[in-house]
């Protein structure tokens, strides 16, 4: 997951706690993330204050999307956030600027390593880079690190120096493949992976967070959603069985391609299919059945839409 700017070693924690918290706004980590990006709404949600805080306002501003992959960097690669397994310590806040200032620091010396035209420069810059990141990391004290109860796979240490050591090999890379063919893969990068992470992928990351949860109650079922919607909202908002959230949370060991036949399964059960939620269309109805912002709007006093073909 480092590509993502996250981990899966931080990521675990996290998303245990947002299954054994959910909707907790105290305890469930992915709402404090979302607070903390300032992406926590009041719900019930009308549609239009929806399409207006969650769709126009951040294509409006798109800092906004921006400070929300950087939240969910310093949660996800770092461990940085707070969560429910958080032992508390001393560790530094530092640590997080030092990752950035490292990652600019690469990406600045490997760029200028590809315009000085010098073979020798590009596998002495990466070298000295990464003995400097060995030397730092494996000297630096445990307290520095975020810890949770839960004991990581991978040292918390060689897990930080896994991470910077991936983004020096990707630089690496770029500046041999502009040596020899002279195409600006740095701009390549730039423009075409971390423009789409901090824009495109994070707009889609909050069309998805906001709707499979909010306005939602703590309950076993009643915590989260099932979305039939169009494909491109199955591509872009709940890919990989994000869109059968709900058995997801009542059976998280099972895999996401075996979701969809796992909901089919719970609706032979009279309690799931009665008290299950199930949306019809993001925006607009596909049926009868409600849309996705007809739930947000539950307990608003908005008036029902009539349905329409999605």
């Amino acid at each position: 997951m480092f590509p993502l700017l996250s981990s899966t070693q931080y990521y675990r924690p996290q998303h245990l706690g947002h299954h054994q918290f959910v909707n907790d706004p105290e305890l469930d980590p992915d709402l404090v993330q979302m607070a903390t990006s300032g992406h926590r709404f009041r719900f019930p949600m009308r549609h239009g204050r929806f399409v207006w805080e969650c769709v126009v306002k951040q294509l409006l501003f798109p800092f906004r999307l921006i400070w929300y992959i950087f939240v969910r960097a310093r949660y996800a690669a770092i461990g940085a956030g707070k969560g429910p397994y958080e032992i508390p310590g001393e560790h530094s806040r530092l640590l997080g600027v030092l990752e950035i200032v490292f990652l600019l620091a690469m990406a600045g010396l490997m760029t200028a390593a590809a315009y000085a035209a010098n073979p020798r420069l590009l596998v002495l810059v990466p070298a000295a880079i990464e003995v400097g990141l060995i030397s730092f990391y494996t000297s630096l004290p445990e307290r520095f690190f975020h810890k949770t109860i839960i004991r990581p796979v991978v040292p918390t240490h060689w897990m930080s120096l896994s991470r910077l050591t991936y983004w020096n090999l990707l630089f690496t890379i770029l500046a041999w493949v502009n040596h020899f063919t002279g195409a600006p893969t740095g701009i390549y990068f730039f423009v075409l992976w971390m423009v789409p992470l901090g824009t495109t992928f994070s707009f889609f990351m909050i069309l998805r967070q906001v709707v499979q949860h909010e306005n939602a109650n703590q309950d076993r079922i009643g915590n989260t959603r099932i979305f039939h919607v169009g494909a491109f909202f199955r591509f872009a908002v709940f890919p990989l069985g994000m869109d059968y959230h709900l058995p997801h949370h009542l059976f998280p060991m099972i895999p996401h391609y075996r979701l969809r036949r796992l909901h089919a399964l719970l609706m032979e059960n009279e309690t799931y299919r009665h008290e299950a939620s199930v949306a019809e269309g993001y925006f607009l109805h596909r049926n009868t059945q409600p849309t996705v912002l007809d739930l947000l709007a539950c307990g608003s006093a908005e008036p029902e839409v009539v349905s329409s073909e999605w």
